[in-house]
């Protein structure tokens, strides 16, 4: 499985929004045929950790990474940005 743990913060004034949003997104990738594991964790009081688990790299790639790709579209009918910021990711093959 080919893990992608991201940061993502709420902007000022935008906490509940940016919550129920989260919920709803996370909910529409875990339909995802290529998708194994979806959790939400809040790490502080703007913050959450969004960690997702692909079926394989390349996956990803064509779900998250591609150009105007599922998740480019998820973001758009959601308006995540005008309520959230990406701060960063980390991504790798799980090990047992």
């Amino acid at each position: 499985m080919y893990i992608v743990v991201s940061r993502w913060e709420a902007l000022p004034g935008k906490w509940s929004e940016f919550e129920a949003t989260g919920k709803k997104m996370r909910a529409a990738i875990r339909t995802w045929p290529e998708v194994e594991m979806v959790h939400g964790v809040r790490i502080s009081e703007d913050a959450v950790f969004a960690i997702i688990g692909y079926k394989t790299e390349a996956d990803y790639q064509r779900l998250i990474q591609a150009e105007n790709g599922p998740f480019q579209q998820l973001a758009q009918q959601h308006n995540i940005e005008s309520i959230a910021k990406w701060v960063w990711s980390e991504r790798g093959e799980a090990s047992e």
